[in-house]
């Protein structure tokens, strides 16, 4: 038996995780996101100004020979802290198996490519752009990391810190969770909103 239908699949909605307290003046949708184009009054804003380019597409490409390949044709700079750009797309070098390719010009961005090594991260985190007068000013307030080190040159990537992430004591009888868990952490890390995971080495409780 064949059944037809002319129901319509509604495009999925994307949202950012970040919300400014302003008003939008022109918006459009761009691969299920609401993209801001312009807020009001912001021409009387000198700056600095805060954009939201979440919706970039981003990708993630690792591999034990990162520097011998080309991902999306592209060359892989060579040395650690590295960026190339080639027109709309950026490359930067992470680390010795992984760069991380950014989709920052006009125009589509190239669809995912279906090599192993390739991971779209762009639903996986926000992405800000900080522009306009003072920005090192302000930045050297918010962060104890050199941005803006004169020895080496511009741009480049500047991975942060990462949080601890603590795990349950394994040698508890009865685990705590959610909330309990939460409250023996240190107040640091509760502030920081990290996450709590079970250690994958353990075996599951039934």
């Amino acid at each position: 038996m064949t059944v037809e239908t002319t129901a319509r699949l509604r495009p999925a909605h994307r949202g950012s995780p970040v919300a400014f307290g302003a008003t939008p003046a022109a918006t459009e949708s761009r691969d299920g996101w609401t993209v801001v184009l312009r807020y009001q009054g912001e021409a009387r804003h000198t700056g600095p100004l805060l954009v939201d380019l979440t919706h970039r597409h981003r990708w993630d490409y690792q591999d034990s020979q990162v520097a011998t390949h080309r991902p999306m044709q592209l060359p892989v700079p060579q040395r650690f802290g590295e960026v190339g750009v080639h027109g709309s797309l950026v490359v930067n070098r992470m680390n010795r198996t992984q760069v991380a390719i950014w989709h920052l010009g006009d125009g589509p961005a190239p669809a995912t490519p279906p090599d192993t090594p390739f991971t779209e991260t762009t639903d996986g985190h926000c992405m800000l752009a900080f522009v306009g007068p003072r920005v090192p000013t302000v930045l050297e307030r918010l962060t104890p990391l050199d941005l803006f080190d004169p020895s080496r040159p511009h741009p480049l990537p500047h991975p942060g810190p990462h949080p601890p992430r603590p795990l349950p004591d394994r040698h508890l009888r009865d685990r705590p969770r959610g909330d309990d868990l939460r409250a023996r952490l240190r107040p640091d890390v509760r502030r920081c909103g990290v996450g709590v995971r079970r250690d994958r080495r353990a075996p599951a409780r039934r």
